[in-house]
């Protein structure tokens, strides 16, 4: 019999198949092995997780990519533990029946993004790529392959976090622009951080001059925050705090609180302290608003009263003393002999020297001329002997006494001067004042102090009620010294006396 003929030239697909043909069983089942196990190592060292699940949520088959991926040793251990998929893999629950229900629709999925638990509860974000696999023998399984795009999520919602977060507070800030209603201010900041910072509780606390905190705006029925004054946060009680305005004299705090154990980020505290700043500059000018409003009822008040004063003593004392004149002028007409004319018209002529003098001293009450003509120190030395004199008290005027300033600096620092000794001769029960002008480097300061009884500055402050006007004249103090980009500083307690110390920038003189 002649031997099978072989073609020449086969192609190269040609051979392979014919070398198939021509293997043994034996060689045919060692080759498939080899296969087995190149796919298995494949399997095993790939980068991404592989998977086989059934449809109701057990593992089959895992690589050892996803065991350390959802925090397990090996894959076996991933199999025993993690038996009810939509329980214990899925965050929620519901993704799980998505999931099925779009393999059974299209028979592939690509690019499922969903959060699952790892072993030790924390959580991470999957991305499947999946299909359904139908088995000769009827067995139905799900495989794909699975990558951690934890960092990459985690980014994208630190993004919307911050974007949230700036939105949030350029919506304050324009609400802080256009309305001057406080309480409406407050409770829309604490709706925005409660809604951003997704909450369950926040509060502004207002901190009273003796200490304690009164809830001034809430969102949400949550724990007691009252105690929450020191800033920074408590990630077990799930707490973060901010301080209202200045550090050494705040309006009060801002607390955001949750129900669960939670760790706020960096963000998240920067977040709040934009919050508080809007907060702190809104309630800085009401302050200031209500210091304006006080100041122009307070010069209305004084003007009238300055006008009824004047025109009662203009009545009492220099129209009478007008009209002793004239009478004592007519009688000089009938006067008997030049010694009585003489006599009268020596009368006559002291009578109008103190009708001069009352004019004067009218004319000085409503600006001091010497102000004008001499300068601060003298001014202040002339209204120091004025006040003394009247209420039992030594004022001293000591410092630069021929040094001449701006007119509209000399106004400011009497009145401020004024008001400072006018609260000494009526509050502070003190035996003496002293008042100390400065000059120097294009600064003018001006020091009053006294050895009363002193007072605590921040109640008087933020004093309600009938003790608040001493309050307000505090802060219009500050208000004068700050319309000339000065400053003014207050410093006193309880039996120690008051030190008030004012500083205004001038130009050199002419």
């Amino acid at each position: 019999m002649k031997p099978e003929q072989v073609p020449a030239s086969p192609s190269a697909a040609t051979a392979r198949a014919y070398a198939e043909i021509q293997r043994t069983p034996q060689q045919l089942a060692a080759a498939l092995e080899r296969a087995e196990r190149d796919y298995r190592t494949l399997v095993e060292n790939a980068v991404e997780g592989v998977f086989r699940t059934t449809p109701d949520g057990r593992f089959i088959m895992a690589n050892r990519a996803l065991a350390h991926m959802l925090g397990y040793d090996t894959p076996a251990q991933l199999i025993a533990e993690r038996v009810d998929l939509e329980r214990s893999h899925y965050v929620r629950a519901e993704e799980r029946a998505r999931f099925r229900r779009l393999l059974d629709i299209q028979g592939i999925v690509r690019g499922f993004e969903y959060e699952a638990y790892r072993r030790d509860g924390t959580t991470i974000w999957l991305r499947d790529h999946a299909r359904v696999v139908h088995e000769p023998d009827g067995t139905v399984y799900y495989e794909g392959t699975v990558e951690d795009i934890t960092n990459r999520r985690r980014a994208e919602q630190l993004l919307d976090l911050r974007a949230r977060q700036q939105a949030a507070v350029a919506r304050l800030g324009e609400t802080a622009l256009s309305r001057t209603d406080l309480s409406a201010l407050l409770d829309c900041a604490v709706s925005l951080v409660a809604e951003t910072l997704e909450v369950e509780f926040c509060r502004v606390l207002e901190c009273r001059p003796d200490g304690d905190l009164v809830v001034r705006s809430a969102m949400g029925q949550g724990p007691d925050l009252i105690g929450a004054t020191v800033p920074g946060q408590d990630s077990q009680a799930g707490r973060v705090t901010v301080t209202i305005g200045p550090p050494e004299r705040p309006y009060g705090v801002l607390a955001a609180h949750t129900g669960a154990p939670r760790t706020f980020s960096v963000d998240d505290v920067n977040f709040l302290q934009g919050i508080a700043s809007i907060l702190a500059a809104a309630i800085v000018r009401r302050r200031g608003d209500e210091v304006r409003e006080h100041l122009l009822a307070r010069a209305m008040s004084a003007q009238e009263e300055e006008r009824g004063r004047i025109a009662r003593e203009l009545h009492d004392e220099t129209g009478q003393a007008l009209s002793a004149i004239l009478l004592g002028l007519k009688n000089l007409e009938h006067t008997g002999t030049a010694d009585q004319a003489r006599e009268l018209a020596h009368r006559l002529r002291d009578l109008a020297a103190q009708t001069v003098r009352d004019v004067g001293r009218l004319a000085r009450g409503l600006r001091p001329s010497t102000l004008d003509d001499l300068g601060l120190f003298p001014a202040l030395q002339r209204y120091g002997e004025e006040l003394g004199a009247s209420h039992d008290l030594d004022v001293r005027i000591t410092g630069d006494d021929g040094a001449r300033f701006p007119a509209n600096v000399e106004t400011t620092l009497y009145r401020i001067v004024q008001e400072a000794l006018t609260n000494v001769a009526r509050h502070a029960r003190a035996r003496s004042a002293d008042v100390v002008i400065r000059s120097a480097k294009g600064l003018v300061q001006v020091t009053v102090r006294d050895d009363g009884a002193g007072f605590d500055v921040n109640s008087e402050l933020h004093a309600v009620g009938p003790r608040r006007g001493r309050g307000l004249g505090l802060m219009g103090m500050h208000e004068r010294a700050s319309l000339l980009g000065g400053s003014l500083v207050i410093s006193s307690r309880p039996g120690d006396g008051t030190r008030i110390t004012v500083e205004l920038p001038v130009s050199e003189p002419p």
